[in-house]
């Protein structure tokens, strides 16, 4: 195995994507890697509160609605990226997180690709492990899923 100096994190600044963080983080210091973290905004996962739907120009609105959380989203990734440190690097793009992470980690020469998710049963599952499960079955590289436990788990 080539040495690891080059860690992308992928977050969506969930429980889960904290843990991974913290993960990366320790990771990188004992390697003497550099840390990339990796959000991707999806405006179809966007969930626009009801009263959205009912305003005149419901559609400028939500419009609105959905550019105010991808803004939002670009300012958590540049204060993690500020707390992890100097020459942490940000990349935000936008589409299919499955996607666009595995092509960008693919493209990019990541020496190791880390991500978080939650320990689910049942549909929820399928739902939310979905991202964490493309990006190992697709990725190029090395790929470390950080998981944590759901509270209503058992740990089976």
């Amino acid at each position: 195995m080539d040495k690891v100096s080059r860690i992308m994190l992928a977050t969506d600044f969930s429980e889960s994507s904290q843990a991974a963080t913290d993960y990366a983080l320790t990771l990188a210091k004992q390697l003497g890697a550099q840390i990339e973290v990796i959000h991707v905004f999806d405006e179809h996962i966007v969930k626009i509160p009801a009263p959205y739907y009912f305003l005149p120009d419901s559609s400028e609105s939500i419009g609105k609605y959905v550019e105010e959380n991808k803004k939002r989203g670009k300012e958590l990734l540049y204060e993690l990226c500020l707390n992890l440190g100097a020459g942490t690097i940000p990349h935000l793009l936008e589409g299919n997180p499955s996607r666009q992470i595995t092509e960008f980690a693919n493209q990019n020469q990541v020496d190791l690709l880390i991500v978080g998710t939650r320990a689910s049963k049942g549909l929820e599952r399928i739902m939310l492990s979905s991202v964490a499960e493309y990006i190992v079955r697709y990725a190029n590289c090395p790929v470390l899923v950080i998981k944590t436990q759901d509270s209503n788990s058992q740990g089976e």
